[in-house]
């Protein structure tokens, strides 16, 4: 704290403490930690407890007093020093003495230098643990909470992704780990840590395939379809190839004045409107927009209409004469589909390696399990909490 004081003087830092509160008769955390931050070279008068601002105004005073860095260190509970504490401004560094009952906890304190407005470039966050103390029982209780948190926000018991979601909880088993002095018990956090993770891959990764075996369904059943359908469009190319000019202009000139949009919109959906150049013209009209679908050899082809008769009559025969690009829109949207399958084998085809490796760190976390039985009851104790 004295160096993040001595190297950065405009800033101020915070301190997190729920296990104390300041009281002038008896020992306490606050007054301890204030006498030493005292002792190190930062003076008194730049240290504040939040407990000491009752009113409204006097707290602002003192949110506005951090902010300014005119208080350098401020220290207090997540209670008082959680939400609606606005004292980013200036904040280089906060402080976790003890570790917050639930996840939530965390994430307000953090919250109060992780946020919009910090001058900062970068900060820091200190997580202070005692090796062979209950930090490590703490912690377990902590990484428990979140796992399930995460887990019930999801819906599932598998992750999204693993880095998204897995995030905290990982953090909070590795300073788990951290504060075990005993080296296998590191060892079996860390391994335990690593088999959670391997997990979520495992779980993430059967749904993935889940989804690809239905993808797969999907697709044979539908690329049949479109195969069938591009052949028809084939078909229906070749037929208007055999009509001229004169036949196109026959027929608009003959519909000019019939597809209006009150006779398109009195017509049931489905319904045939008029038959041109051997397609027939079925109403589809939905709440928003003047549809019809041009139908010819088992095939219907939609097509936006208007509020002109005569330019409606003109986009159908437009339609029919630029036909090669719907050609190669069926084809495009048939090849795409093929393609989609090859690649949904390929990926269905991939070799599953995370259960052999699954396999060998739940072999390497009961050999540290039998360690740690055999050399001390009491560690024994621990790994299964």
């Amino acid at each position: 704290m004295k160096k993040i004081y001595s190297r950065n003087p405009n800033t101020s830092q915070l301190i997190f403490c729920d296990y104390s509160v300041p009281k002038s008769n008896k020992f306490n955390v606050y007054a301890k930690m204030k006498e030493l931050l005292v002792d190190s070279g930062i003076p008194k008068r730049e240290i504040a407890f939040v407990h000491n601002f009752k009113s409204e105004s006097s707290r602002l005073k003192m949110y506005d007093d951090v902010n300014r860095a005119k208080i350098k260190v401020l220290i207090g509970s997540t209670f008082k020093l959680g939400i609606g504490a606005n004292v980013q401004s200036k904040l280089k560094a906060i402080h976790h003495l003890d570790v917050p009952w639930r996840p939530a906890d965390m994430t307000q304190r953090e919250g109060r230098i992780l946020r919009r407005g910090n001058e900062n470039s970068s900060v820091d966050i200190f997580r202070y643990i005692t090796k062979g103390s209950f930090d490590s029982y703490s912690w377990q209780i902590l990484e428990n909470k979140q796992r399930f948190i995460s887990q019930f926000l999801t819906g599932s018991s598998y992750q999204r992704s693993i880095e998204d979601l897995e995030n905290n909880v990982l953090s909070y088993a590795e300073v788990k780990a951290i504060a075990l002095s005993d080296p296998i018990m590191k060892q079996i956090a860390e391994k335990e840590s690593e088999i959670k993770t391997l997990q979520t891959l495992i779980n993430k990764q059967a749904e993935i395939r889940r989804d690809l075996e239905r993808q797969k369904e999907k697709l044979e059943e539908e690329i049949p379809r479109a195969k069938e359908r591009y052949i028809r469009t084939l078909n229906n190319r070749d037929y208007l190839r055999k009509l001229d000019a004169r036949q196109y202009k026959a027929e608009t000139d003959k519909y000019r004045h019939i597809l209006t949009e009150e006779y398109i919109s009195s017509v049931p959906y489905g319904g045939k409107l008029i038959s041109f150049l051997g397609f027939s013209v079925l109403s589809a009209k939905n709440e928003d927009k003047l549809f019809v679908k041009l139908k010819r050899n088992g095939v219907s082809y939609d097509l936006e209409l208007g509020s002109s008769a005569l330019g409606n009559i003109k986009r159908i025969s437009n339609f029919l004469i630029g036909f090669g690009k719907t050609v190669k829109k069926e084809d495009e949207n048939y090849q795409k589909m093929r393609k989609q399958y090859e690649e949904t084998q390929a990926a269905l085809a991939l070799p599953d390696n995370h259960r052999e490796e699954m396999k060998k760190k739940k072999e390497d976390l009961a050999e540290l399990l039998r360690l740690s039985e055999s050399g001390n009851p009491v560690i024994s104790a621990l790994t299964k909490l």
